[in-house]
Formats: C-alpha cells, structure tokens, sequence
C-alpha cells in the first residue's frame, strides 16, 4: 500500500463517515474531528437476534450522557460497541468518533486485593505511563481521593473474598479513580451508582460532573438505573432505549416536552426518568404506545437536529463566569 492510499485509509478510520439525517443542511457543518458520534447500523448474536437496531447517537462533550432503558434494552450492549469490547457471540456493524483517549470502567470491579487505595494509585499510574513528578503524582492521587470520598481508606486494602479490606462501594469508587488518573477525554461507565447508598452515588455523580467540566473535549458516557432526583438533575444528555431501539436521544430538559407531546406527561408522584423508562417498557404493561411506536414518534420529532449546539453556549457560560452548574 503506497503512502497516499495508508493516509486515505487512517483518515476513514480516525474521522467515519455518518449518515447524519437532512436537517443538518440548515447548520453550518459539523466538525467530525471534535464531535462525539456513534452511528450504528445494527447489532447482531450468533444465532440472527438484533440486540441493538439501527440508530444515530450524539455525545456532545462537557456533557454527561446517560443511557436509559428497561432491562434487556441494550444499554451495555452499547457501552460494549463504543469501547469495542463486544462478546465474540454478537456483531456490531457501526461508525464511532469519540475523539482523544477513552476509559471504561465496567460494573463489576476487577481490582487486586493486595494494594492500598494509595499504592493502587501509584501502581496504576505507572502502568498507564503518566510521567509526573512524586509531589505533583502524589498530589493528584489524593486531590482523587478526596473527591469521591477515600480519604479515610487510604491506607486501606482493597480486600477479596479472604482479606478484609473495601467495600463493594468503596471498590467502585476506586475503580472510578484508577481510570480518572490518566484525565480521559472519553469517561465510559456501566452502572457507576449500582449498589452505592443515595449519598455515596451523589458524591461520584457530582465528581463526574465536575470532571466533565474541568477542561475542554472531555465527555461523560454511562448507564444508569433509578436515579433520584438529584442525580437526573446533574444529566444532560440522555439516550432511552427499549428493545434495542432509540426512543429518545436529545437533551434532559427537552425529554418532558417530547412525552407530553404524546399525551404522557410525568405525574407529579413520579421521579421523571423512572415515568420515562416505565413508558417505554410494553412487557409489563397494557401501554397505549408500543416500542416500534415510540422509535417511530422520536424520529418524527427528533429535537437534538431541531437546534444549533444548545451545550456549545450553555458550558462556555458555565466556564467564563465560575457559575456553580445549573440543576434544572
């Protein structure tokens, strides 16, 4: 292969094409460089069963993106085809742009019991390579510590099934730290609140979100089940699935909106993401809408092309003025 066709080739890899529907004609053209996509055509087991149907995703960065669903909707199955770590059993034919470095860390944790959270740090961070300076590593390590709240198991083993040593909350907010050393541009979670208290879960959102902010071209991408009220309020952009198809993909605040539309507003009695998820969910309930018609309703109203970079503007006010992040 001579020079010319291995750049045309790197550059397909690095920057795919997506088939980004018409009414982006009326914006001035997206910078595929910068901008978080995954268009996937279809994910598919062994044995025939689409697991995941056709569907176009956006992850604007300075955001947190949470993936919403019923069980069995396909959320880690797309946490699995970003981070092209699907089972050999499925196929996943999809473009991905999630430009600069990305981590993932899965549900369950996969730590050795033997390092403090401490030594872990020290370890994992010459493991990834960071070349830092003992007092500024060091630094790092606990300003990580501190944030999602290890300060007082520092020294503190991690543990396994014969040594006593972390929680199975405190292992996941570990795990959270390991892979924030290494200041990701692209933070994949699955499930990071599963199992923690409502105070421990609202610590790593709020670490999260303030990550996300810290510095430019970083984005945020988890699954997440039942979250409270203040906890949703720290999403901004979400992605509801059901059976494997898209229902919604846009911004939270715009997610009312487009359920009232369809004569469904969130009683006041409900958390709204569990009346969402509970709406598309047609197993359970004798629901006015079924899933292929919610799919088909979203891609009629479809809001995220309806308008220009609404984050664009919202996380630059947020950096130029110090302004704590708005929860609504």
């Amino acid at each position: 292969m001579n020079d010319q066709n291995h750049n045309e080739s790197s550059q397909k890899r690095l920057l795919p094409s997506f088939y980004l529907r018409s009414s982006f004609a009326n914006h001035e053209e997206i910078n595929r460089a910068n901008r978080g996509f995954a268009t996937v055509d279809s994910v598919t087991t062994s044995k025939g069963k689409t697991i995941l149907h056709g569907m176009d995703l956006w992850f604007p960065e300075g955001c947190i993106t949470a993936i919403l669903g019923p069980s069995g909707a396909g959320k880690s199955t797309l946490l699995q085809l970003l981070t092209d770590s699907l089972p050999i059993n499925a196929k996943g034919v999809a473009d991905v742009n999630l430009p600069g470095v990305t981590t993932f860390v899965p549900q369950d944790d996969m730590l050795h019991g033997f390092f403090t959270v401490q030594s872990y740090m020290r370890h994992y961070a010459s493991l990834v390579g960071l070349k830092l300076p003992r007092k500024e590593l060091d630094a790092k390590i606990d300003k990580l510590i501190k944030a999602l709240g290890l300060w007082g198991q520092r020294s503190t083993i991690v543990g396994d099934v014969f040594l006593k040593g972390l929680s199975g909350g405190q292992k996941r907010r570990l795990s959270i730290c390991l892979e924030a050393l290494s200041d990701p541009n692209n933070f994949i979670l699955d499930e990071p609140t599963s199992g923690l208290d409502a105070e421990s879960a609202l610590q790593v959102m709020e670490f999260l979100k303030n990550y996300v902010l810290e510095a430019p071209g970083r984005r945020i991408i988890l699954t997440i089940h039942q979250p409270n009220g203040f906890i949703w309020n720290l999403i901004d952009n979400c992605v509801l699935l059901s059976k494997g198809q898209l229902v919604y993909g846009g911004p939270r605040t715009n997610m009312e909106e487009f359920f009232e539309l369809q004569e469904q507003p969130t009683p006041k009695e409900w958390n709204p993401s569990d009346w969402y998820v509970t709406m598309v969910n047609d197993e359970f309930r004798n629901h006015a809408l079924s899933v292929d018609e919610w799919a088909k309703l979203y891609r009629e109203w479809d809001p995220m092309f309806e308008i220009s970079d609404p984050w664009a503007t919202t996380i630059s006010h947020w950096r130029r003025s110090n302004l704590p992040v708005p929860l609504n």
